[in-house]
């Protein structure tokens, strides 16, 4: 189980979606692609729960915010929306568990906290429209 390599095939699974800008770390500042979003691949909690029992798979948890336009923006909640579908090529939660092969499994297990969501601080600080995937990938 590498970290980092999780969140490198996190990204990798993000980008596949059009309209999508993936990082793999917290980047210092953000910027939406127009008509996209940015997606940030962030330690989840628990990060790590070990195996138990007769379990062999460790489960690794991660949370992808998705990041619009500015809050205000009146088409920031269509873009976020287009993103949101359980299936389809834009979809967030289809791009991510298509990676399962590469583990035991990768699911997403709903969307939270959609809203606004500041990011930055002090003058530098900007309010975009958001919502949150908890993912959890399974490694032997």
């Amino acid at each position: 189980m590498n970290l980092s390599a999780i969140r490198d095939r996190l990204k990798t699974c993000l980008e596949t979606v059009s309209g999508i800008r993936a990082h793999d770390t917290v980047p210092g500042s953000v910027t939406p692609p127009s008509g996209g979003a940015s997606a940030i691949v962030m330690p989840g909690s628990p990060l790590v729960e070990y195996p138990t029992m007769d379990v062999d798979v460790t489960d690794v948890n991660f949370t992808v915010m998705l990041l619009t336009g500015r809050a205000d923006e009146r088409a920031a909640q269509d873009n976020l929306d287009a993103f949101l579908d359980p299936t389809g090529v834009a979809s967030i939660r289809a791009a991510i568990e298509v990676s399962a092969a590469e583990w035991d499994y990768a699911a997403v297990s709903g969307i939270r906290r959609y809203g606004a969501f500041t990011f930055g601080s002090g003058d530098g600080a900007v309010t975009y429209l958001g919502c949150e995937f908890p993912v959890t990938v399974g490694c032997s």
